[in-house]
């Protein structure tokens, strides 16, 4: 359900882009955040609305996607600074207010980010791919990011829609029907095979053999492994897609699906007690168990993902599909399907279950080998 903020996200960005605001301004952004704050809060909520607008000042989007990141950490000191600032001590009016200035904030940044998708996305992918660690750590910030992403990709189906009508003549209520009847189905049709890929790929997978001490050295360094795994998804999936070209590269990259993988590898570690005073071979078959049943979450997570978005994910893929002069109006499916294929994991450029999984077992090799072997 959206939220007031939500609804008057635009006018909340114009609200803030007024340097100072007036009172009616600022009486306009109290109602539209949906509260009646007290006068304390009031003064907390200005605190923290100066030391956006100071840390935001002369910035591009891009520095201000990142600041807002930025707002969910080193919290202490954000309130320190305000308690000086307003010479109060009032924790409950504080965190109260603290938690109405990143409200506007995000809506600041998210309007900023959807009135040019294109510009959009790519200044969201750098943020994102350089901030990830802290969002990967914060239930906070990776709603936001999911809430950013499904902006986003529905600003560009709208467009997408748009274009296609035009340029094909066909209704936009044919179209809808077109997606959900005929883009739906392969859509999800590819979402299983990969799925059904990532499984096949995983289980064929064998872990090097290495020596019983540099299995304990990898289990003592298990961020290395969860990264290995991590770079494994995101390849496979087309998560990582260098110099991203809205229209020909994925369009999960666009949807924050990347994102719903932050718990990827995590088990690794409890397993290190698990093989204590075991045998080198039982030593290495839980290592290999642990690193598949967390590869196998993450590729689910992400399939995961996929099911969350589909809606706006159909509208793009039949857009872009009539775009390429594919007839999505044919029984014959085999054509959209591979299309389809190729705009949600380009990377594996041949749509079958073997080839997938093989490709599956291929990066597995690639990414994960030589951070157990110690290459």
């Amino acid at each position: 359900m959206s939220t007031t903020a939500d609804a008057y996200g635009f006018v909340i960005a114009a609200a803030l882009s007024s340097t100072p605001r007036t009172a009616a301004e600022t009486a306009m952004l109290q109602v539209a955040l949906g509260s009646q704050p007290t006068e304390a809060e009031g003064r907390y909520f200005a605190a923290f609305q100066e030391l956006w607008q100071r840390a935001t000042a002369n910035q591009d989007l891009a520095g201000r996607v990142h600041q807002c990141v930025g707002l969910h950490l080193l919290i202490v000191s954000r309130f320190t600074e305000a308690e000086a600032a307003v010479g109060l001590n009032n924790p409950r009016a504080m965190k109260a207010a603290f938690a109405r200035s990143n409200q506007a904030a995000e809506a600041e940044v998210l309007s900023a980010l959807v009135a040019d998708p294109d510009k959009g996305v790519r200044i969201w992918q750098g943020v994102v791919e350089k901030d990830r660690g802290y969002i990967e750590k914060s239930d906070a910030l990776i709603s936001f990011t999911q809430r950013v992403g499904r902006a986003l990709l529905a600003s560009l189906a709208k467009r997408a829609a748009t274009g296609a009508v035009k340029r094909s003549g066909m209704s936009s209520g044919e179209l809808v029907r077109i997606a959900d009847l005929q883009v739906r189905a392969v859509v999800l049709e590819n979402r299983e095979m990969f799925v059904d890929a990532a499984l096949a790929g995983v289980s064929a997978w064998s872990m090097p053999i290495v020596d019983a001490d540099r299995t304990a050295v990898q289990l003592s360094l298990g961020s290395g492994l969860t990264g290995g795994i991590g770079s494994v998804v995101t390849t496979v999936a087309s998560l990582e897609v260098a110099g991203l070209a809205v229209g020909t590269a994925t369009v999960l990259s666009v949807t924050g699906v990347g994102l719903l993988v932050v718990g990827m590898g995590l088990g690794i570690a409890a397993y290190a007690e698990s093989i204590e005073g075991a045998d080198d071979s039982v030593d290495q078959q839980r290592l290999e168990a642990a690193i598949k049943t967390e590869t196998i979450k993450a590729f689910s997570s992400v399939a995961d993902g996929i099911t969350l978005v589909q809606d706006v994910l159909v509208m793009v893929c039949a857009a872009d599909a009539m775009t390429a002069g594919i007839d999505v109006r044919s029984a014959e499916r085999d054509s959209l399907r591979r299309f389809i294929w190729g705009r949600m994991f380009p990377a594996i450029t041949t749509p079958t279950l073997v080839a997938a999984t093989a490709y599956v077992t291929a990066t597995m090799n690639q990414r994960l080998n030589p951070r157990i072997v110690g290459a």
